[in-house]
């Protein structure tokens, strides 16, 4: 058996003993997946999330398509994947790493994108003020924890009073039939 699979091995046996191992503990500093760390989302600048719909996401934390960059169709020169890429929603999505703007200062279209409070963005818009103020890199706070940045994303599901998600920002998948 090779060392690391009997540490794995080990691992699970004294953790099913204590409930969990030490580091793993409710008071750990660890935690799921890795600390959130400041940078420039790498998903605006290098990599594309198309859905089968055509829909092109900003990234892969976005479940609705009313938070689509746009949809392309690769029959339709005017909606070629590059017009949306290029587009006004990416524009402003990139724009808000160089110059967000407060929330009483942004526009009600740059508060409702989804970049705009996007814990990476809000991170990335401290850690310059952070910096320029002086701080240094090792006293910098996030001020969220990772599975934070996964709730952002799922906690703008659309509703109505009613409990009926908008025609415009449904979740992808079959839709019931109206």
């Amino acid at each position: 058996m090779p060392a690391s699979w009997r540490a794995i091995s080990t691992w699970s046996w004294s953790s099913r003993r204590a409930g969990w191992s030490a580091e793993w503990g409710p008071d750990s500093p660890f935690q799921y997946f890795k600390n959130p760390e400041p940078g420039r989302c790498d998903f605006l600048w290098s990599r594309a999330v198309v859905n089968n719909d055509g829909g092109v996401a900003p990234c892969c934390g976005s479940f609705y398509d009313g938070d689509d960059m746009g949809r392309f169709d690769v029959a339709a020169p005017d909606r070629a994947f590059r017009t949306v890429w290029n587009g006004p929603r990416f524009q402003a999505a990139r724009r808000f790493y160089t110059q967000r703007p407060s929330a009483d200062a942004a526009t009600a279209d740059q508060r409702a994108h989804i970049c705009y409070d996007c814990p990476a963005t809000v991170m990335w818009s401290r850690w310059q003020t952070h910096r320029a103020a002086g701080g240094a890199p090792e006293t910098f706070e996030p001020g969220f924890r990772t599975n934070d940045g996964f709730n952002y994303f799922w906690n703008r599901r659309p509703t109505r009073l009613d409990g009926s998600a908008p025609a415009e920002r449904r979740a992808r998948g079959p839709q019931p039939d109206a």
